[in-house]
């Protein structure tokens, strides 16, 4: 197996995070991802400004002397509206001082996160926090602009930042901010540090800081002292939480953080504790579902350490394959987990037994989908038509196309089958309902298009000839071919100019 692209690892990892978030059912871990991706969305733009005036609508008023502080809100915006954004400004200003004795803080913290933001304003690239969002590709700002600024500036705005943290420290928003300036001034161990201190707060629930520490994290050197200083804190913790009774949640949260730090042993112990503690199904009646999800997740991990995810390792196709397997065993219902083992099946044809053993099991599980089903039945139609038999692949393609009749992909299965035994009309047509129902993904929709054109070619219909081609000429592995075709049904159809033109390309 060739080493993977960049982009076949980014979907694999992609997949990791689904792993994990498979855990979620009942809701158990499904705050700590969701508040993670959430955090820091709102009120960091002007657009935010309505939300921020209608929470404190709903919520005790602040007063600055006479005047309430969601009076100067509304006063704020529409200043706004109007564009005359220095006038805003020092409205906001004028409502984001440090909280006097016994003042509710509700309406300082948005000021204070829209000034520190606003401060900074020529280096932020968006206003959507790529931390939280674990973006490889893209930060929150441009290094060379921070960098340009004066660090006076930069400090007032982290003074804002920390600011919104003290007056409402369960949020955490603020160290988010910090955090994505640090990094972007190539400071990995100072965001670390932040966002360490944010997530040991009394008052500071772990969800909302503790997807992105791990991703800092994961940035570290794991023998430099900052990364020792944070796992030595988070084993001692976790330690603790295994030695006492806790939340469910509390174990999920230790065991996933773990699993994306790749301490595997550290999370098998985890989880194995939360199994027995959490053993009565009556009084817990989510904890397996959830412990089935995170050993599912568990094992996907190692399936993409095998495959050389992440590393510049040689991959073992057989071990991914294993662990693949085993991942299935615990959610033999997962549909996206079958499309993963179905797609890696296809590329190293010498772990199909195993996974084909694996997919009967799955078929058999109570609950299975009829997605899940027609999934299984078209990789084995696929696999045996590879063997050339043809008559067993139809057979699994139709019980695909049973199970899940509006599904492009089964029907594009099912008339390369028709093809391939020499039933061309039969496959134009299914290839015809291929196109019209292969709408998303795109990719799909261009082999849809190239499927109708090639066979509309051998019909002679040429007008959809040439109408397919082109549209899948741009996602074709073999332009030229596809050249040669078009040049053919344009002099067929009397125009030589672009047929000459497509038979130069597809020299």
């Amino acid at each position: 197996m060739a080493k993977l692209s960049h982009k076949k690892k980014r979907q694999l990892m992609t997949g990791l995070r689904w792993g994990v978030g498979v855990a979620v059912v009942g809701g158990l871990i499904y705050g700590m991802v969701t508040v993670a991706q959430n955090v820091g969305e709102k009120e960091k733009d002007y657009d935010a400004f309505a939300e921020s005036i209608a929470d404190q609508k709903r919520g005790p008023r602040t007063q600055i002397g006479d005047v309430p502080v969601e009076a100067r809100y509304v006063e704020a915006l529409a200043l706004v509206d109007e564009k005359k954004l220095d006038e805003a400004r020092l409205i906001l200003r004028e409502i984001a001082p440090p909280r006097a004795e016994g003042v509710e803080p509700v309406g300082h913290v948005p000021a204070h996160l829209w000034l520190g933001l606003d401060l900074v304003r020529p280096a932020v690239v968006t206003d959507r926090s790529m931390l939280v969002r674990q973006s490889p590709i893209l930060s929150t700002f441009r290094s060379n602009d921070l960098a340009a600024m004066a660090p006076e500036l930069v400090q007032r705005a982290r003074d804002h930042f920390r600011a919104a943290d003290t007056l409402e420290p369960k949020q955490a928003t603020g160290a988010l901010w910090m955090a994505e300036i640090a990094l972007a001034r190539g400071r990995t161990g100072e965001a670390a540090l932040v966002l360490m201190e944010a997530a040991t707060r009394p008052q500071s629930p772990q969800a909302g800081v503790m997807i992105p520490l791990v991703h800092v994290a994961r940035m570290l050197p794991e023998d430099g002292p900052v990364y020792q200083e944070w796992w030595h804190s988070f084993a001692i913790q976790g330690n603790e939480t295994l030695q006492k009774p806790g939340d469910l949640d509390v174990r999920l949260d230790y065991a996933a953080t773990a699993l994306m730090l790749r301490k595997y042993d550290n999370c098998a112990v985890i989880l194995q504790k939360m199994r027995t503690d959490f053993y009565d199904t009556r009084r817990y009646p989510g904890v397996h579902q959830a412990w089935d999800g995170m050993m599912m997740a568990l094992e996907y991990s190692k399936a993409l350490d095998a495959m050389g995810v992440g590393d510049d390792l040689e991959p073992d196709v057989k071990a991914a394959a294993r662990h693949l397997c085993a991942a299935l065993r615990y959610l033999p219902t997962e549909g996206t987990l079958v499309e993963v083992m179905g797609q890696f099946a296809t590329e190293n044809p010498e772990v199909r037994p195993a996974v084909t053993e694996a997919f009967a099991e799955s078929v058999e599980a109570e609950g299975v989908s009829d997605a899940v089903f027609a999934s299984v039945q078209r990789f084995l139609g696929e696999w045996a038509q590879d063997r050339g038999e043809l008559e067993d692949a139809m057979k699994f393609f139709e019980e695909a196309a049973d199970a899940d009749p509006h599904n492009a992909v089964m029907l594009l299965s099912l008339a390369r089958n028709a093809r391939a035994r020499g039933e061309s009309e039969m496959a134009y047509e299914l290839a015809d309902q291929s196109v019209r129902l292969a709408k998303d993904p795109e990719v799909l929709l261009g082999e849809a298009y190239d499927l109708r054109g090639r066979l509309a070619f051998e019909l002679e219909k040429w007008d959809v000839v040439i109408g397919d081609l082109e549209k899948a000429l741009d996602r074709s592995v073999v332009p030229k071919e596809l050249h040669s075709m078009l040049a053919a049904a344009y002099a067929k159809v009397g125009d030589e100019a672009l047929s000459k033109r497509h038979s130069a390309m597809a020299e």
